[in-house]
């Protein structure tokens, strides 16, 4: 016989028999709505950017030693180092002489103090009425070195020469060129 009291009982019984019905609605309902945010990963001094009308100078013992423009400058995974869009820079030397190079696109890495200059490579020297055209150029300013690994075409004022390989030291004025080399003068050249 079932009392009034033994009611209480039934409440709890069914509770735990329809457990698996109620418990995943309820669990879900419970739960409390928290957004989990990863601690960032990259490196705080690190930004990512776009500018405009760039403009780079390097300056060794108080003089210029390089100014690089660009009309665009991204950066790039590694750090330190830019991506260049529409180059335009000179190289000054020791002596204060200018050579201008010209390119479609470069990368500039500042603390190395490299530039690679990519697409039609235009270098002019105008106080040897020199011009080198290329298509990929990399220029190490700490040991004033330019290296073409490509297809080179140089053209100065009675000569044109053409190679593959090109390496020139700014400092000493120094030219190694390798590949086949093609060379075509004009007039009388004194030894």
């Amino acid at each position: 016989m079932i009392k009034r009291r033994n009611y209480i009982w039934l409440v709890p019984l069914s509770l735990i028999v329809t457990f698996p019905v109620w418990r995943i609605p309820v669990a879900s309902f419970l739960t409390p709505r928290v957004t989990y945010e990863p601690p960032r990963t990259e490196d705080p001094k690190r930004q990512n950017f776009k500018m405009e009308t760039v403009r780079i100078l390097q300056n060794k013992n108080g003089k210029i030693s390089a100014e690089i423009r660009a009309e665009r400058a991204f950066t790039t995974d590694n750090p330190d180092e830019y991506s260049l869009e529409i180059v335009d820079g000179d190289i000054y030397n020791t002596k204060g002489e200018v050579t201008n190079i010209t390119a479609r696109q470069g990368v500039f890495n500042g603390a190395s103090q490299q530039l690679t200059l990519i697409d039609n490579v235009v270098i002019a020297k105008e106080s040897d009425n020199q011009h080198l055209y290329t298509d990929l150029l990399y220029y190490d300013d700490t040991k004033k070195l330019v290296f073409c690994p490509n297809k080179v075409l140089i053209e100065g004022q009675d000569a044109s020469i053409t190679g593959t390989g090109l390496s020139h030291d700014i400092a000493k004025g120094t030219y190694d060129l390798g590949g086949r080399v093609f060379c075509n003068t004009q007039g009388s050249i004194s030894p």
